[in-house]
């Protein structure tokens, strides 16, 4: 803990700030969210805090460094890309060989429906919408007919780069915002993912696979 801490105060690496540690920080936690994951699976104790260890890791390094004012925007930027791979990562580590939560599966749906039929605004009772602005489908579907890949792999390919785009987007607007008003613009990107990380991470580390 003090290495670590003497690594935050020291002088930054040009052009990289923090990063390089983070990651591996980061990486650790991911070794630990994996272990989580595989002890709630055979139904061992410790998994839940094996995964929330993980997760700590994982968010808490890059929260303290964007919470840091001098930390500058290209590191900010990075640092954003690194939290949204490798929370990702946790989600497909949860559910490595298939859809498994409830909105995927809606969407998977109206996926199966294009490769099947090879027309597009059918019907999906599962979620109404969903066939009406078919965009992920098209191009998971596209993805699949073209590679052979299946729905799953493409759509994983797919997903995790708008997932980074996800996290970009409120951090540029947010900054941009306070570059026009002459005021910090670190809080703000601190504040948002934590809607994105509650909204995209399974419960604990021993939420079960449906029965598929």
């Amino acid at each position: 803990m003090t290495t670590l801490a003497r690594a935050f105060r020291e002088p930054e690496a040009a052009g990289f700030g923090r990063l390089p540690l983070i990651s591996v920080i980061a990486s650790a936690g991911l070794v630990l969210v994996a272990i989580g994951d595989g002890l709630g699976r055979a139904d061992l104790s410790g998994a839940d805090l094996a995964f929330w260890a993980g997760i700590t890791l994982i968010v808490l390094p890059v929260a303290v460094r964007l919470l840091d004012p001098s930390t500058d925007r290209d590191e900010r930027l990075a640092l954003l890309a690194l939290m949204a791979i490798a929370l990702y990562i946790v989600k497909v580590m949860h559910s490595p060989a298939a859809f498994s939560l409830y909105d995927e599966i809606q969407h998977l749906r109206t996926a199966d429906d294009i490769i099947v039929s090879g027309r597009l605004y059918g019907d999906n009772p599962l979620l109404l919408v969903s066939p009406l602005y078919p965009g992920l489908e098209i191009a998971t579907t596209t993805l699949t007919t073209a590679t052979g890949t299946s729905p799953f792999e493409a759509g994983v390919v797919i997903v995790e780069p708008l997932d980074c785009c996800s996290w970009w987007a409120p951090f540029c607007s947010s900054n941009r915002s306070s570059a026009a008003t002459a005021s910090p613009g670190w809080p703000h990107s601190c504040t948002w993912p934590i809607r994105i990380f509650y909204s995209s991470m399974p419960s604990s580390a021993t939420d079960r696979w449906p029965s598929v």
